[in-house]
């Protein structure tokens, strides 16, 4: 949200004041803020995976020792 919120301040200030940015400053942090707050609601919610698929999953890496 804060990255979004930050692409549109960008935006803003940009076009309003019409000078350059610096790229790495300004959009390199706000994509690295946007891609860390994808990937922590992706660990937060993990997908729930069917049991029948777990046991397909394990049974084709079984091995059975002779």
């Amino acid at each position: 949200m804060v990255a979004n919120l930050g692409y549109v301040a960008l935006l803003i200030f940009s076009a309003a004041n019409n000078i350059e940015i610096d790229r790495i400053s300004t959009v390199g942090v706000l994509a690295a803020l946007l891609i860390v707050g994808s990937a922590s609601i992706d660990l937060k919610d993990a997908p729930k995976i069917p049991y029948i698929f777990t046991y397909l999953g394990d049974a084709s890496y079984y091995s059975n020792p002779k």
